[in-house]
């Protein structure tokens, strides 16, 4: 439990000033950093669509790929889809601290 704790600690370190992530990015990478920390694989496991979006609570596909795909864009996840119906697709967590951060104070010069 102290890893998902430090874990999600970190991330929510990061994203304190990135004006792009939305408390919906939150609530996935959520899910998957739960599904993460049961499982017994170091920094990349496999995961369910169906899985991840009744953890976050997401009922629509179209809001789910929205999302996902914003967190690959935006660097917090690397994806590597699975078209197979019994495997789950790769999902990769990035370490929090090399992730590029928007900050709207420094785009915008205040």
């Amino acid at each position: 439990m102290a890893t998902l704790k430090l874990s999600f600690s970190n991330y929510l370190m990061s994203i304190q000033k990135d004006f792009r992530v939305k408390a919906s990015h939150i609530t996935i990478y959520a899910a998957i950093l739960q599904l993460w920390n049961e499982s017994s694989e170091t920094n990349s496991i496999q995961i369910s669509r169906r899985k991840i979006m009744s953890l976050s609570k997401i009922k629509s596909l179209t809001t789910y790929h929205a999302l996902m795909k914003d967190l690959i864009k935006f660097g917090y996840i690397g994806y590597e889809p699975s078209y197979h119906p019994k495997e789950g697709s790769k999902v990769e967590l990035k370490d929090p601290h090399s992730i590029q951060i928007l900050d709207r104070k420094l785009i915008d010069g205040k």
